[in-house]
């Protein structure tokens, strides 16, 4: 025990000696962990803030490769370009979208369609940055720093300045902003004559006023200006504005953000407050709409850095632009190869040929141009291949010259299967004739200096003289913009081939009635026969056809059978229907018979049409187009003003189904003279159009109707195919009560997302389209009429009007609704008196039945006696119960 007690002793001894040296050392400590501690809070923060920076970047530049755009901002855009006014007159919504009239002119729709994508360009930067800031949620971003970006977009309309008025402090704690910026070039306007070019411009910019010891703290981020071009499609220094732009179909598009987060570690906060982060996402932009200026997608220019300039005897600021020229490597010549022997003058002629299809040229050599030997052979097609590479970074307009026909492409890349057609020689030019034809010129095509593309060009001469040239002109290529300049070698380079063992002869195959294609059933459309669209002319039925036979095929014969029916049961059809003559592609005349207004007619051609190997045309069937249409304005009674549902203009429906059409095309395959000829028949029909089934359901207080469609009857099922449904209401009076258009489905009077929105009688109105109508729902006996359109390809759309009677009252367990007059099959009989007037003849108020081809569910008188508790539906409604 004493060693225990001895060792007792000495501690105490110990402690009484160094009294508290626990504490002094555990406060000497204590700042150091602290520091320690709120280093790893510290850090936390930081990466979770610039994470959530990260994913904000992300999600915005993939909202903005898909051209989306939130129509709540269609107000602000229309107000910031002046277009708001069009855009809300246009269709009575604002929705970014200027519909052209019925009778607009091309250039008037062109019009119409860049205003469009102008308001959808403005409204998508705004939606861009809700979908960043949907995906940074996390960061502790202040709105009061941060400017407002929907005034800035505002702003920068009114000036071509760079100035920092809504653009937010970014030296405050709590600021977000946002930078998009394309590579987009856009066409020569008014203010850029000879077009302009976005991009990003990274030098400095502040807020102003700034303290000199942390003026970085007030710079801003980097931004997007839209510059003017010159003559030669370099960029200046003149800007057209300072805005964001997220460009077009096949641009880049860069998303940036900038983010000053907050320090809160304890004296480290107190001389480094704020920490600035950034992150950035770029992407290419999907074709979401048509782009009318190529876009071959390369790197996001940037604005030339400022350099100072120090002339006597003053001081100046100069901004420096001097462009480098890009190194092509491998450049001198350009691959061209030919086929002898091959007979006609139309490209199709050169790639039908089974010579070209299989690749053995009869020869091929590599010409230091773009420019192939002129008056050199006949009956011969060419290629000439290759890669382009520009000097500089611009736009550049190809041009072509040959006799005779002749295409070019270009690809976006050096991948020939890109490629795409950029311009071509209808029929033939003299040497080096650039201006003959305006197809011979392609767009402004923006080019990367220093990348290849894939170039190609397309000959075929048939006799007489021949020619192919390829030129360009851009920035120092040409001498200016107007004078093209054949391609040189320093620019290209020839394609790799490989040449191929000789072949084994492929046999001819023996002709066969399917080696003549109706390219109208094979294409979108899957109808033998259609109608051509309004704009076009809309008065004949057509088919597309195409020779995939080694031979000749001869057209000598046609028929056509029409059953009558017109699927509008509120007018008659056009009693001036009568067919004229049968006409060929560019409107050459087959054969010109005298006109019959019979509903089946055929001919025999004295002199048959003769379709050549590899071509093909358009065989028409063409009505009188001086006094008839397809297409017709429905007749709806309506008032002016509000009132008017098609907004002052005409819109023009086609209520005729090319499936009411039968007809026939006879056709001789011709081989050689040493095998028989082939004797061919090809059926000529259509496809249905709408079917209508109205749905009316009611309680005891309120009713709404639904139009359950088929687009097409019997083929594509409900609610699908379907382009548009509008619905026009008539009291007992005979007054035009209410109109309205539904373009979703499901397709109801009132509208509606997933079912139909109801009114309650005696309390809400009508409607005139997004506006009340003067007119009350009241108690009474309604004429209901139902228009459907359905959406075919290529703009053939096909319609159908129907007629129903409905009682509305309030009160009443369920709506009775009139039974209509069973529909019969009497052919309209059309006169045979010509008249220069194109007017539908409504029908009388006599209710004759007549002939519809739109079936609807058979009708059954629903009146049920008055109870005092409503019955209810047992019957779906695709199924047309709840009427």
């Amino acid at each position: 025990m004493r060693p225990i007690r001895h060792l007792s002793s000495q501690l105490r001894s110990r402690f009484k000696d160094h009294p508290a040296q626990g504490l002094v050392e555990f406060a000497l400590a204590l700042p150091i962990l602290l520091l320690l501690v709120f280093g790893v809070i510290e850090f936390g923060r930081i990466l979770q803030a610039w994470l959530a920076l990260e994913n904000g970047a992300r999600f915005g530049v993939r909202y903005a490769i898909t051209g989306s755009y939130d129509p709540g901002y269609c107000d602000e855009a229309g107000q910031a370009l002046g277009l708001y006014t069009e855009d809300l007159n246009s269709d009575t919504n604002v929705d970014c979208v200027i519909t052209p009239a019925g009778t607009a002119t091309e250039e008037q729709k062109k019009a119409a369609e860049e205003k469009s994508n102008a308001l959808q360009d403005w409204a998508r930067l705004a939606s861009i940055r809700d979908a960043a800031l949907a995906g940074a949620t996390g960061i502790a971003w202040d709105q009061t720093v941060s400017g407002d970006y929907l005034g800035y977009l505002d702003h920068a309309y009114e000036t071509s300045a760079l100035e920092t008025t809504n653009r937010g402090s970014p030296n405050a704690a709590g600021y977000f902003g946002i930078s998009i910026c394309s590579n987009r070039f856009k066409a020569p306007s008014g203010d850029a004559p000879y077009g302009s070019a976005f991009m990003f411009n990274p030098n400095p910019f502040y807020l102003e006023p700034y303290p000199a010891s942390s003026k970085e703290d007030y710079r801003y981020p980097i931004y997007c200006q839209q510059a003017q071009l010159n003559s030669s499609g370099q960029v200046t220094s003149n800007m057209v504005r300072y805005v964001d732009d997220a460009g077009g179909p096949g641009d880049r598009v860069r998303v940036v953000l900038t983010y000053r987060h907050r320090l809160i570690t304890p004296f480290l906060s107190s001389w480094w407050p704020t920490l600035r982060l950034s992150t950035e996402r770029e992407g290419l932009v999907e074709k979401f709409r048509v782009s009318r200026v190529t876009g071959l997608a390369g790197a996001i220019a940037f604005a030339p850095t400022w350099t100072y300039t120090a002339p006597p005897p003053t001081e100046t600021s100069t901004p420096t632009q001097t462009p480098t020229r890009a190194t092509c490597e491998g450049t001198g010549t350009i691959l061209r190869e030919w086929w002898e022997g091959v007979d006609g003058s139309s490209i199709s002629n050169l790639t039908n040929h089974l010579d070209y299809i299989e690749d053995y040229p009869t020869g091929y050599n590599f010409p230091t141009s773009f420019d192939a030997p002129h008056n050199w052979k006949d009956n011969y097609g060419t290629r000439m291949r290759g890669y382009v590479c520009p000097p500089y970074t611009g736009t550049y307009t190809f041009y072509i010259a040959s006799d005779d026909q002749s295409e070019l492409y270009l690809s976006p890349n050096t991948d020939p299967d890109n490629k795409s057609r950029i311009a071509w020689v209808k029929s033939y030019t003299s040497y080096t004739e650039w201006g003959k034809y305006p197809e011979q010129k392609s767009v402004s095509i923006n080019l990367v200096g220093g990348q290849f593309y894939y170039i190609e060009a397309l000959q075929k001469e048939g006799g007489g003289g021949d020619s192919l040239s390829v030129a360009w002109t851009g920035f120092q290529v040409s001498p200016d913009d107007n004078t093209p300049t054949i391609i040189e070698g320093q620019y290209l380079k020839p394609y790799t081939r490989v040449d191929k063992p000789t072949r084994t002869p492929t046999p001819i195959p023996p002709p066969s009635c399917d080696q003549l294609e109706n390219l109208t059933l094979s294409s979108g459309s899957q109808e033998a026969v259609t109608f051509q669209y309004i704009t076009s002319g809309g008065y004949l039925l057509e088919s597309q056809l195409r020779n995939n036979s080694p031979y000749n095929v001869q057209l000598y014969k046609a028929d056509m059978s029409y059953n009558g029916a017109y699927h509008n049961e509120i007018q008659s059809p056009d009693p001036d229907r009568s067919f004229d003559l049968y006409l060929w592609d560019s409107n050459t005349t087959i054969y010109n018979p005298p006109n019959t207004t019979a509903l089946s007619y055929g001919h025999t051609f004295p002199n048959p049409k003769v379709m050549n190997p590899g071509t093909s045309g358009w065989f028409k069937f063409t009505y009188d187009k001086n006094i008839f249409n397809f297409w017709a304005t429905p007749a709806v009674p309506h008032p002016s003003g509000d009132g008017d549902p098609w907004g002052g203009s005409s819109q023009s429906y086609n209520f005729y189904w090319s499936s009411d059409f039968n007809g026939h095309l006879y056709y001789n395959i011709i081989p050689p003279a040493t095998s028989p000829t082939v004797s061919c028949v090809m059926d000529l029909t259509g496809k249905t159009g709408p079917r209508i089934m109205p749905t009316f359901s009611q309680t005891s207080k309120t009713f709404t109707l639904r139009a359950v469609v088929e687009g097409n009857q019997g083929l594509s099922g409900n609610d699908n195919n379907v382009r548009e449904v509008r619905f026009f209401v008539y009291n007992s009076a005979g007054q035009l009560v209410h109109w309205s258009k539904d373009t979703s489905k499901p397709y109801c009077i009132f509208g509606g997302s997933s079912s139909c929105t109801t009114r309650e009688i005696n309390v809400k109105y009508w409607s005139y389209g997004s506006k009340n109508s003067p007119y009350m729902i009241t108690n009474d006996t309604y004429r209901f009429v139902i228009l459907a359109e359905n959406n075919d390809s290529s703009n053939r759309y096909k319609s159908a009007i129907i007629e129903e009677t409905f009682n509305v009252r309030a009160n009443t367990p369920t709506a009775s609704r009139t039974a209509r007059p069973t529909n019969t099959n009497t052919p309209v009989t059309p006169t045979t008196k010509p008249t220069n007037t194109k007017s539908p003849t409504p029908k009388t108020p006599t209710k004759t039945p007549t002939k519809s081809n739109t079936p609807r569910p058979a009708t059954a008188t629903n009146t049920s006696a008055p109870t005092s508790t409503p019955t209810k539906c047992q019957t779906p409604i695709e199924l047309g119960g709840c009427r």
